[in-house]
């Protein structure tokens, strides 16, 4: 962790990042919900393309 970097102001790039990830972002407390969490899971089971991901993968 930098402590120092948070003292400085966010790049207008960061600003959009942040900004679009809590524009598409669940609460934490949806994962409440057993469909919310069931989709949560299966998609940690899935790779970035799609295909499964091998049973050992952490």
């Amino acid at each position: 962790m930098n402590k120092n970097a948070w003292a400085e102001e966010l790049t207008e790039e960061w600003r959009k990042a942040l900004d679009w990830l809590k524009r598409n972002s669940l609460l934490v407390s949806a994962l409440a919900e057993v469909d919310v969490l069931r989709r949560a899971l299966d998609a940690l089971c899935r790779k970035v393309d799609g295909k499964a991901a091998a049973a050992k993968t952490a």
